[in-house]
């Protein structure tokens, strides 16, 4: 799971243009909160749903509200060596503290976040892992002892899947198969304010300090900024040919990757 900015006003680092945590608010990435539910469903009596969350301390309030809701192992991933670390490497660092912690039979991730739009973290963490992978699943069912079938929402239909355990599986946001978001119980609430958090740094992983972080990553922001929407005047063309032309003469004025778009 992750703390994302809640707030588009987020300020960024103007060396590494990364997102400055310590200002503004942050919040749980929307469809981690779904995987969670997903997990805890699964889970039910008889298994149990750990969270590993990368970031500051400040994600331990991440980890706490899991825990009001079900979650049992609560693990932050915080070392000043993993600051800016891209996609591939974040898998990475997270392969390394899940096989460190234990066997898990399957691991949910949301399927993207909000900050980064990738979604390309469940992938990666899957192929570092060596299991199957699937993604952008609205449900999820135990299929016998040691596999699960998932559902699918591709672009113009549902398609379903079954894979063996261990397995990595990305989950849809907003979702209504997914089920609702539980709400914390009373009992919840206050197990969560004296859980036990275990921090994992680099000298619990014992990765290579060259390849995390900025120095590990393949690739790098190379700007950052607001999009703001503006309008343009544009006079009525009555006539359709004259409309056309006037419309492609603005498409190709449009710069992909400049100030207008």
């Amino acid at each position: 799971m992750k703390q994302i900015p809640s707030s588009a006003t987020q300020g960024f680092d103007p060396d590494t243009n990364t997102l400055i945590r310590e200002q503004g608010t942050l919040m749980t990435n929307l469809a981690d909160v779904y995987a969670l539910e997903s997990a805890l469903t699964l889970a039910g009596q008889d298994g149990t749903a750990d969270v590993f969350t990368m970031g500051k301390s400040s994600a331990c309030a991440l980890l706490r509200d899991a825990c009001a809701l079900g979650a049992k192992g609560l693990f932050l991933i915080n070392d000043p060596l993993f600051a800016g670390s891209d996609t591939f490497v974040t898998a990475k660092i997270l392969a390394a503290a899940i096989k460190h912690e234990g066997s898990y039979d399957l691991i949910l991730c949301g399927r993207r976040t909000l900050d980064g739009e990738t979604g390309q973290v469940g992938g990666q963490l899957a192929a570092v892992l060596e299991v199957p992978c699937v993604t952008n699943v609205i449900r999820l069912e135990q299929s016998g002892e040691r596999a699960i079938r998932c559902t699918r929402l591709l672009e113009e239909t549902r398609q379903m899947v079954e894979t063996d355990f261990p397995a990595v599986v990305t989950v849809c946001e907003g979702v209504e198969e997914v089920g609702h978001p539980r709400l914390p119980s009373l009992r919840g609430i206050r197990a969560a304010g004296h859980a036990q958090i275990k921090r994992i740094t680099n000298e619990t992983l014992q990765l290579n300090p060259g390849s995390v972080g900025l120095a590990g990553s393949f690739t790098r922001v190379e700007q950052t900024f607001l999009l703001a929407a503006g309008r343009r005047r544009c006079k009525p063309e009555p006539n359709l040919e004259n409309g056309v032309a006037r419309l492609l003469t603005l498409i190709e004025s449009m710069r992909i990757g400049g100030e207008e778009r």
